[in-house]
């Protein structure tokens, strides 16, 4: 566990990084995440999507899995016509990579999620429960989670903010 927990960490730092740099990178996920076992580090990879616009309208960026809900909402045709997103998407992804590793597989709530967000039906959609299986957590990467994993990108947690 304290291998995940100190990938995590690592995450986290690499995303401050980038974002401190002005960039948003629009497609964290797993496969993104480059790690060494020795020493032990985690490095975020793959710019191919990467912008340095404050906010963007492009919802062909990203991997649907990982998608925050207002990518997906633009990707739909729901969101409003005049509806961007910035960089708490990168958020929203790496809160669903940490919690793959946190739980140690690909939970099918986040199908689940995703696929309602299409079917513009949010309501059911928050009423999935995004808090990570598993006893053993620590406080801090539940709240981290539950923080980055809102559904109202102007209450997710900024990067900044995110530590142990």
């Amino acid at each position: 566990m304290s291998e995940r927990l100190t990938l995590i960490e690592q995450m986290l730092e690499g995303l401050a990084f980038i974002h401190r740099e002005g960039c948003m990178h629009r497609d964290i996920r797993p496969e993104n995440v480059l790690v060494s076992s020795s020493p032990l580090q985690a490095v975020i990879i793959d710019l191919d999507y990467a912008t340095f616009d404050k906010t963007s309208k492009d919802y062909m960026k990203g991997t649907i899995r990982y998608l925050a809900p207002e990518v997906i909402a633009l990707k739909h045709g729901t969101a409003s016509t005049n509806s961007t997103y910035n960089m708490s998407v990168d958020v929203w992804s790496l809160g669903l990579t940490a919690h793959e590793l946190l739980s140690g597989s690909r939970t099918p709530r986040f199908s689940e999620i995703t696929r309602k967000i299409y079917n513009a039906d949010l309501l059911t959609a928050r009423r999935v429960n995004l808090r990570p299986t598993g006893d053993g957590n620590p406080k801090w990467a539940v709240s981290l989670l539950e923080e980055a994993l809102r559904w109202d990108a102007a209450t997710t947690i900024k990067i900044d903010r995110c530590s142990p």
